[in-house]
């Protein structure tokens, strides 16, 4: 049990109130500012005989979760991961969250392969390289992290879905779209970044690995072909790691980033 003191200002009662509060469950105490919870805590409270102070329980079903702005800024790609197991409820927990993912006409065709067993991470991580990682001073942060999510997509589910009734335009006599953008893949990039948010609003880390060799991939895993997997997802509790030299390359300039109206500026008309 964690005790919070909170002080409860005008506008709850007619004077200030100290109320003193025990979350049954992980808090997270770096920063003070209204707790959100996943689901809502059952709360008991008891007065003094005067009535002017508050003792509160709040039961809560799972952990406190962070800020959104708190898990976006605290996410990094991490390489190096501590020995303590996952609990499915948790990694259960992060891969719902993914499912809610946008996707074109709703097609979903989106998955995640789980791997947990040690001689299958050891393949996956030879396939990803890992020994070169490591021949530059990096952890063996493939094969050692106690999850590995192998996000995938498929091409096929699309087309087959812009076939559908729904979406066939009478005019084009169902003819092929034509897909411009392969929104296959934008789809997946937004379900892999909700699983990196999801691993740190649990109190986990999560990296990324490329895979050199797709075929023997697809091939270890038994992925079938119409499924295109995109790499490795390493996911544990975070311990010290080397950070990568890319770093020192900096954020770039927000002009550089946000364009407004239009690309450059200068050119909109005065």
């Amino acid at each position: 049990m964690t005790p919070v003191a909170l002080l409860i200002g005008p506008g709850t009662q007619a004077a200030t109130e100290l109320l003193v509060v025990t979350f049954s469950g992980r808090a997270d105490l770096r920063t003070f500012g209204e707790p959100t919870f996943g689901y809502p805590p059952r709360v008991t409270a008891n007065r003094d005989e005067r009535g002017n102070k508050a003792f509160l329980n709040f039961d809560l079903p799972r952990e406190v979760n962070m800020d959104f702005r708190d898990v976006v800024l605290k996410r990094r790609m991490v390489r190096n991961f501590s020995d303590a197991p996952i609990d499915p409820d948790v990694l259960d927990r992060i891969l719902a969250l993914a499912r809610h993912a946008p996707s074109a006409g709703f097609t979903q065709g989106q998955s995640f392969i789980v791997v947990t067993r040690q001689e299958i991470k050891n393949q996956i991580a030879e396939l990803c390289g890992e020994q070169e990682y490591v021949a530059e001073g990096f952890d063996a942060f493939i094969s050692k992290a106690p999850v590995l999510l192998i996000p995938c997509t498929s091409e096929a589910a699309y087309r087959r879905r812009y076939y559908e009734p729904d979406k066939i335009d009478a005019e084009d006599d169902g003819a092929d779209l034509g897909w411009p953008v392969p929104y296959w893949h934008m789809d997946l990039g937004c379900a892999v970044m909700v699983v990196l948010l999801a691993a740190v609003n649990e109190g986990l880390a999560a990296g990324f690995s490329g895979v050199w060799d797709v075929p023997a991939l697809r091939t270890l895993l038994r992925i079938p072909e119409e499924v295109m997997p995109a790499g490795v997802i390493p996911i544990g509790y975070p311990a010290p790691d080397k950070l990568s030299s890319s770093l020192k390359r900096g954020r770039k300039p927000e002009n550089e980033y946000v364009h407004r109206e239009r690309w450059v500026e200068s050119s909109l008309p005065k």
